[in-house]
């Protein structure tokens, strides 16, 4: 065998073993960590899921629906996100989804342009995300999700990004389409909000 061969057949080893490898640990992986840029680290840990009246196939279409939902928000996709929730039931929520749409940007011809990852106060990127819990109510299903938002930050010196671990809560309901939400909202939204899309806020 030639020393030639002998150093083709060493690399194809080593390429090998450095795949596998990889695969491997990024299968073991269970954390998501970002670098603020102040020496801290902002974790998304997983942990099991804890559910309450929901079947083991239940779970699983449940997780499926959630994790299209992030990935849409991943792709920055505002009409297939707004087409995973139920139709607005009152005044209020027709006006807050009004103004994610940007109605009010719309004059004569000009067609209006979604705030969804646009403006301030909706302008966010998903890093990740875990669904903690999930929980029959009545006709509902609560679904609780941690998502890691990474936010960029321009102020003056300071340029950048920062991220959080944001706490959501989805209200989900299943109909002859299938899930369809009907609230989406931080977990610490006060009571007397509109909760339908105030998931959506970068906070």
């Amino acid at each position: 065998m030639s020393m030639k061969t002998r150093i083709l057949i060493v690399i194809l080893i080593l390429i090998i073993i450095s795949t596998v490898g990889g695969y491997w640990f990024g299968k073991r992986t269970t954390n998501v960590q970002l670098d603020t840029g102040t020496q801290s680290k902002v974790t998304l840990e997983y942990k099991p899921i804890t559910t309450n009246g929901i079947s083991e196939e239940e779970k699983r279409e449940i997780e499926d629906f959630v994790r299209t939902f992030e990935g849409h928000k991943f792709l920055k996709d505002p009409d297939k996100l707004l087409g995973m929730f139920t139709l607005p039931e009152t005044k209020e929520e027709e006006d807050a989804l009004g103004f994610i749409l940007g109605n009010d940007y719309a004059r004569e011809s000009t067609n209006p342009l979604s705030r969804l990852f646009s403006t301030q106060g909706f302008n966010h990127s998903v890093g990740g995300h875990y669904v903690r819990s999930i929980k029959k109510n009545g006709e509902s299903i609560i679904v609780e999700v941690d998502e890691l938002r990474i936010f960029y930050i321009g102020l003056g010196d300071v340029i950048g990004y920062s991220a959080k671990v944001v706490n959501l809560v989805f209200e989900i309901e299943k109909g002859d389409a299938g899930y369809k939400i009907k609230n989406y909202y931080h977990a610490n939204t006060p009571p007397n909000e509109t909760l339908k899309y105030e998931g959506f806020f970068a906070d």
